[in-house]
């Protein structure tokens, strides 16, 4: 499929599902992978035991209980800024309230991300930076020339596997880092 073809399809996919707003952007994102790599994009069904938090369009189930009581800050406050699904999480939070400079909102996202996929339980102990890249692509922060240097400059936030970076695992100083900005992006009371 051609991208110029591929991007009318996806942009058209996304106007019939008629999501929300703040899901759009993602949705466009996954739908033009999906129509790139040639494969069909599915939604998983909701996980057992979870349910739509009242005026949101997250999840909250047993993940988001975990993270919530790991960051100190409630299930209704990380709702606003995270979607937590099945085996993956997203950062939702507004992109003004992100660091405009790259090598910040590197630190930033990654720093929400590897929270929300280790405190939910979704990575055991180390997360790809995978997840980190795509949602800063999703930001339009994403710096393919000094990715892996951002990261290594985070100081002791994480612990690295491989060169360049390829896995990351919060540190204690991180996980207080992490929480630090959750309050702040949340407005939860510190």
């Amino acid at each position: 499929m051609e991208i110029k073809e591929a991007l009318v399809t996806a942009r058209r996919a996304v106007e019939d599902a008629d999501l929300p707003a703040q899901w759009q952007q993602c949705a466009f994102g996954e739908v033009l992978r999906s129509l790139l790599v040639g494969h069909a994009a599915t939604v998983p069904p909701r996980p057992p035991g979870t349910q739509r938090v009242e005026g949101s369009d997250s999840v909250s189930g047993p993940g988001l209980d975990r993270l919530a009581a790991r960051l100190g800050v409630s299930e209704d406050a990380l709702a606003d800024i995270f979607a937590i699904e099945d085996d993956s999480a997203s950062v939702h939070a507004a992109s003004g309230k992100l660091p405009a400079t790259r090598s910040k909102a590197t630190r930033d996202i990654a720093l929400l991300i590897v929270a929300a996929r280790q405190g939910t339980g979704i990575d055991e102990s180390w997360t790809d930076v995978a997840h980190v890249r795509d949602a800063l692509a999703q930001y339009n922060r994403y710096d393919i020339s000094n990715f892996s240097k951002y990261l290594r400059d985070t100081g002791d936030v994480f612990n690295f596997r491989g060169r360049p970076v390829q896995q990351l695992r919060l540190t204690r100083p991180g996980w207080e880092a992490a929480t630090e900005l959750v309050k702040a992006l949340t407005g939860s009371e510190r």
